[in-house]
C-alpha cells in the first residue's frame, strides 16, 4: 500500500483517482472512462489522461432530462456491477508496493488505503483503512471534538451547538449495533447527483463521471 510519508499529498490523491477508474473500468467498461498515467517526471505535474466520452447532462439546472426513465435501466446495470465486487476495508484505493516499482507505480493489485475525502479524515494522520462504519465515524468526531476544545479551529464559545451536535452523534453511533459490524465494502460515488452520469441522444447512459477526490 502505498503510504503518505512515501508519496507527496497531491500525487497520493491523483493515484487513488486513477486506481479507482481502473477498477471501475474492470467492473463495468461500457460506462466508465479509460485512464492512462503517464510516466512520472521530476518535478513534474501531477496528472493522468482522461478518455472523452460524448454526451449530455441529464440534469441541468435541476431539471432532470424529458427520457430520464430510459436511463434507469443503465443506473441499476451499474448498481448491480457495483454490489457485484466487495472489498474489505473503508477508505480509498491506493496504488501496491508489490514488486520492484515502489509506490508511485500503480499494477493490477490496488489495496483499500486511508481514507482521502473531504472534512475531519482529510485531517487526520491515520485516516484508516477502517473495519466497521462505527471505526471510521467516530475517528472524525473524536478529532473534530478534540479541534474544538483546544481551540484549533476557532472560539470554543462559538462552537458549542456544534459540540453538544456531535456528541449527540456520537451516542446515536455508538447505540447502533448496525455501525459496528463488519463485513464487505462496495465502492461508492462520492458525490450521488444528477451530474455524475452523461446520456446519449436516445437517453441511454454514456458514462458515469466525476470520481475525482
Amino acid at each position: 500500500m502505498a503510504t503518505p510519508a512515501r508519496i507527496q499529498p497531491a500525487r497520493r490523491t491523483m493515484l487513488s483517482e486513477y486506481e479507482t477508474l481502473k477498477i471501475l473500468r474492470k467492473m463495468s467498461p461500457e460506462f466508465i472512462p479509460n485512464a492512462w498515467l503517464p510516466d512520472p517526471t521530476p518535478g513534474g505535474r501531477d496528472y493522468y489522461f482522461l478518455q472523452f466520452i460524448e454526451g449530455d447532462m441529464a440534469c441541468k439546472g435541476g431539471v432532470w432530462n424529458p427520457g430520464f426513465k430510459t436511463s434507469l435501466r443503465d443506473i441499476a446495470t451499474f448498481a448491480i456491477q457495483l454490489a457485484s465486487t466487495p472489498f474489505r476495508g473503508i477508505g480509498s484505493f491506493h496504488p501496491s508496493t508489490a514488486g520492484n516499482g515502489g509506490p508511485d507505480v500503480s499494477t493490477d493489485a490496488p489495496s483499500v488505503g486511508p481514507l482521502l475525502r473531504l472534512g475531519a479524515w482529510m485531517e487526520l494522520e491515520d485516516a484508516g483503512p477502517y473495519r466497521t462504519s462505527r471505526d471510521a465515524y467516530m475517528a472524525a468526531i473524536n478529532h473534530r471534538l478534540l479541534q474544538i476544545e483546544n481551540g484549533a479551529i476557532g472560539d470554543p464559545a462559538i462552537w458549542g451547538p456544534a459540540y453538544v451536535s456531535l456528541l449527540d452523534v456520537q451516542d446515536l453511533i455508538m447505540g447502533c449495533d448496525e455501525f459496528a459490524v463488519e463485513g464487505p465494502t462496495y465502492i461508492t460515488h462520492g458525490d450521488q447527483k444528477g451530474d455524475i452520469f452523461l446520456v446519449r441522444p436516445d437517453d441511454t447512459v454514456a458514462a458515469f463521471i466525476d470520481w475525482e477526490l
